[in-house]
């Protein structure tokens, strides 16, 4: 009897231990294995990832006040994911090979003033930390709190928001105190390397100023129809103000943002309804960012 018992302790133990678990499937092939065509996978969305008290190494969650996925490595939290619902490439008449809208995007374009395809707004070399996003809705912007370390010491975020870009930096042609020229790339024009700092999602990076120019030189036309009767449909998603922080010109300029630096500025593409150019930039405004293939 006892070696019974202890042969039945045994095989459960076993079958604990490699136990599998399955959702739509009777066959697991993993320790979780769901199995849908109609659905998707839900993680734990929470309000901030101060709400998470106990967090571990491995941990992911869905983080509403920023609209991103984040991780849990090293005993900190990773920046956001960038991970847009219905991304997908678009061949440029270049050759090039760029994400279908703005990062941050909810839908490729259908018209200069889509307000869906704006996109977030990001201050030269920053990476995904919560400034990019604004709540457009909002009438003005207030002064905010808690800038990164090593910037000016004012910061902005719109009053609908929250805490969604609460650490946007104000009043400086720059966000840092001190310039860094490679936050973005560490690479040339023509051989460009991607940093960590930069805020495309894996495989893709921030272009450069010859990808771009290249790009405006393609259009049909070198205004806003341009722009978007190219592959790309670049709208006029407005910009953020060095200055102040409050979003301005949505629906009358394009701004975008490449990883080229010149001087104490950064290079950027812009346009609105008679012209357009690739130009130096203040590195404190906030642009939008269109994303290469890598």
């Amino acid at each position: 009897m006892k070696k019974l018992l202890l042969c039945a302790a045994f095989i459960a133990a076993s079958f604990t231990t490699v136990a599998q678990v399955g959702v739509g499937t009777a066959t697991p092939q993993a320790a979780l294995d769901v199995v849908s065509t109609t659905s998707g996978v839900l993680l734990p969305r929470v309000a901030n990832i101060a709400a998470v008290t106990t967090p571990v190494n491995g941990m992911l969650i869905y983080d509403l006040s920023s609209n991103c996925f984040k991780g849990f490595e090293n005993g900190a939290w990773t920046s956001c994911f960038n991970i847009q619902v219905g991304e997908n490439d678009v061949v440029s008449t270049t050759g090039k090979i760029w994400m279908d809208r703005n990062l941050g995007a909810t839908q490729v374009a259908t018209g200069s003033q889509d307000f869906a395809s704006y996109g977030n707004l990001y201050q030269w070399g920053r990476a995904a930390d919560g400034h990019q996003v604004i709540m457009r809705d909002a009438a003005s912007l207030t002064n905010g709190t808690n800038p990164p370390s090593g910037s000016s010491s004012s910061a902005a975020g719109s009053v609908a928001s929250g805490s969604e870009g609460a650490n946007f930096i104000t009043g400086n042609s720059d966000w840092l105190i001190e310039q860094d020229d490679v936050r973005w790339s560490t690479g040339t024009g023509i051989a460009p390397l991607k940093t960590a700092n930069d805020p495309c999602p894996s495989g893709y990076r921030v272009p450069t100023e010859i990808e771009l120019a290249a790009e405006r030189t393609s259009w049909t036309d070198n205004n806003a129809v341009g722009a978007y009767s190219s592959p790309l449909k670049l709208p006029f998603a407005g910009r953020r103000s060095s200055s102040d922080g409050t979003l301005n010109y949505v629906g009358s300029l394009g701004s975008y943002w490449s990883s080229t630096v010149s001087s104490t500025y950064a290079r950027g593409l812009y346009f609105n309804s008679t012209t357009a150019d690739v130009g130096n930039r203040n590195r404190a405004y906030g642009f939008s960012v269109r994303c290469i293939k890598d």
